[in-house]
Order: structure tokens, then sequence, then C-alpha cells
């Protein structure tokens, strides 16, 4: 794996942090720099078009045990996380402004179904409320998957192809429902960007510095229409520049010794986990910081309870990925299944040498 990348996973998961923490922790210090810690998120999304690219590329993947990996990769935290949250209602119900324990909602959240949010009803949010996005990441891991009957050579093209047909006929449609309105989101297209550099790093390395130098041309004429138009389009707008970050850095790495940082390359391994569980740590620090009495309001105060917030955020991630997520990643699941017994040779039958 790239140290460019890698770095790119931990600072990701750092913004996710910092945002949720301006935005839960109704923190009043720096708060404009810290919402565009939201864009996070797009970041994973290109990451992960061009991970799973680089991960397959130039061999034959089987789909199903693609999909079996992406599910042991995904689905164990996903679902540790969102039982906790259900944990967390059940003792201290009060704690939860806008999480309810509801049946329905609980199960199309185990499985990836979009919905709309019980409470917050014109979000499609599941239990686990930054759980949203791997709705679109389980979506594109389906049609990933299916890329892979085809030969390497047409794999990003076929992806890409489906990607951008589900969401223009989005744009034409304008589907209601929870899953239309997920199914043909435009926050997809960001993977396509991953992909697309994913392909250049492993069939067209050479070409790695004329593809920067389009995605800069793409980006100075996508963010200049914006502005003209006075129209904002995520997937555009701020996709095309984490997929121009990610370039850059990779182009850096090609031709220059990136310098190696184990703390950092250790937060972009529990970058998932962090995602996951920061929310719990923030939660935490604000209800101590209410049941305290602390005016956070105060510079003195806000300016605590942003430190310590941040690493409430990022130190529980950190540590259940050592403790919980690398063993299951390390878990072999077909040792738990039943190993077929070759059945006894018969007297006359030659054992087999």
């Amino acid at each position: 794996m790239f140290n460019s990348v890698q770095y790119l996973r931990a600072i990701a998961a750092l913004a996710v942090v910092l945002y949720h923490e301006a935005t839960v922790m109704n923190t009043k210090t720096n708060v404009g720099i810290f919402l565009l810690g939201e864009y996070g998120v797009d970041l994973f999304f290109v990451i992960s078009g061009f991970i799973m690219v680089v991960t397959t590329q130039r061999r034959e993947a089987e789909p199903l045990k693609f999909f079996g990996k992406r599910l042991k990769r995904v689905v164990p935290m996903y679902w540790i996380a969102t039982f906790c949250v259900v944990l967390g209602l059940l003792i201290l119900p009060n704690a939860f402004k806008s999480t309810v324990l509801d049946i329905p909602t609980l199960v199309m959240s185990l499985l990836f179904i979009p919905h709309y949010h019980p409470v917050v009803s014109h979000q499609i949010w599941p239990v686990l409320i930054q759980g949203w996005t791997l709705n679109y990441e389980m979506i594109f891991y389906c049609i990933f998957a299916l890329s892979l009957v085809i030969s390497h050579r047409y794999r990003v093209l076929s992806v890409s192809l489906i990607i951008l047909t589900l969401v223009t006929l989005g744009h034409l449609v304008h589907p209601t429902s929870a899953i239309g309105r997920t199914v043909t989101g435009s926050l997809s297209l960001e993977f396509i960007w991953g992909a697309l550099i994913g392909y250049v790093m492993t069939e067209k390395r050479a070409y790695l510095g004329h593809l920067l130098l389009g995605l800069l041309a793409v980006n100075a004429v996508c963010q200049g229409v914006s502005i003209a138009m006075g129209e904002f389009n995520r997937a555009i707008n701020v996709g095309l520049l984490a997929a121009l970050a990610m370039a850059t850095l990779l182009w850096v790495e090609e031709r220059h010794k990136i310098f190696t940082n184990r703390v950092m390359l250790y937060l972009a391994d529990a970058s998932y986990s962090i995602y996951l569980f920061h929310a719990f740590g923030l939660g935490a620090v604000r209800f101590a910081a209410a049941k305290l009495g602390l005016d956070v309001s105060q510079p003195l105060w806000d300016g605590v309870t942003l430190v310590l917030g941040f690493a409430a955020g990022v130190l529980p991630g950190a540590v259940i990925h050592y403790v919980i997520e690398r063993p299951i990643m390390k878990f072999r699941f077909s040792s738990i299944l039943p190993k077929r017994r070759a059945p006894p040779l018969r007297p006359d039958q030659p054992p087999v040498s």
C-alpha cells in the first residue's frame, strides 16, 4: 500500500472526528474550519474506489470471494458499533438526542438497506448515523463484484458506466424512496474518481503525470462552472478535489520517497474503527461536561473540551482496532465450519500417495 494513500485515510478519519466535534459538542473554537471535516467522507469514497482497483487489477478474482472479504472487513465492526448504540439506548435513553430504538430500523440498518430516519425524517440514516456512508460502500461493492466476471482491462470502464447510468437515471427520474435516492446518488461518482486513479497506477503508471494535469484542468473547469452557475454538487466540487489531492501525493511518492510515520500509518489502519466509534467518545465528553455544569461557550472550557473531545474521539477507535478489529481480520471464519471428511477407503482401494 502507498504511504500517501494511508496518510489520506488517517486524515479523512481525523477530519470526520473534528467535524462531529464541532456539530455534536457545540464547540465555538474554529468551528468553521472543523465543519470542512465533513468532506473526509468524500476522501474515503475516493480511496475506496482506488483500493478496490489496485487490490484486484491484473488478476482474475471471484465475485463471491471478493464480496465475502468485503463483508468480513465491514460487517462485524459495524454491527458491534450498532449494537453499542442499542445498548446505550437501553441504559441511557435520554443521552441520545436523535436516536430511538426501533426494530424495523435496526434490521434495515444491519442489512445496509437505506431508509429514512425515524426521528430526523428527511435524512437517510441508520441507527449508527455515520453508517449512512456504508450503504454507498455496499452498493459500490456489489457493482464492483459484478465487474469481476469480465477481464480486468475493462473492469473500471464497466463499473464507471454502471454508476454513471444510475446517477443519470436518478437525475432524470428524481426518486423519492430512500433506496432509490441512495442507489442513484451522485456521491457514487467519487468511487469512479478513485477507480480511475487506481487503473492508471496499475496499468498506465507512466501516465500518472498526465492524469494529474487532466484532473487539474477538469477541476478548474468544474469549479469555475459551479461558481458561475451558483450550484454545488458534492461529488464534483469536493470529490474531484479529493481525487486531485490523492493523485498529487501519489505523483510525489513516485518521484520522491515519502517519509514513514508509524503513528499516521497506525491511524490509517484504525481509521474504520475511529470512524465507527468516535461519536461515543464525543458523546461521553459532552455528557460529562453537562453533568459538571461546564459552560463550553467560555473560551477556557471551550479549549479544554476541544482537546478532550478530539482525544476521546480518536483513542477509543484506535484501541478497538487493536483489541477487536485486528483479531477479527486475522480470524479465518472457514475454521469454524465443519470440515468435509474423505470417504473411507475400500479394502481393495490403494491409498493416494
